[in-house]
């Protein structure tokens, strides 16, 4: 899934089990490890049993567990570039990303 999100969204850096501290508080993220450390820019997260979830700063864009579903790539791939290409290319807020992913 890592190659294939990193093709869709050149310089893309995907992390696991890891979110960034600028959206940790999102409402998407749960169970994250304290990290006081100001040299870390990311917050650990303990993974959910049987869960495969995909976002991009702080909006989710995909979720097994909620979709009842094994994610495709390349559906996962494109909703990543098409999410990328909202926020830098047309601008969309947090909110109206988190609407239309």
């Amino acid at each position: 899934m890592a190659a294939s999100i990193s093709a869709a969204v050149p310089g893309a850096i995907v992390q696991k089990n890891q979110v960034p501290k600028a959206w940790a508080m999102a409402d998407i993220y749960c169970q994250l490890i304290p990290n006081d450390d100001e040299a870390n820019i990311n917050f650990d997260m303990m993974p959910r049993l049987w869960s495969f979830e995909v976002s991009y700063k702080g909006v989710l864009v995909y979720s097994k567990l909620l979709s009842l579903m094994w994610p495709s790539f390349t559906a996962v791939s494109n909703r990543c570039a098409g999410a990328h290409h909202a926020s830098t290319q047309l601008g969309k807020s947090e909110a109206e990303l988190r609407a239309a992913f």
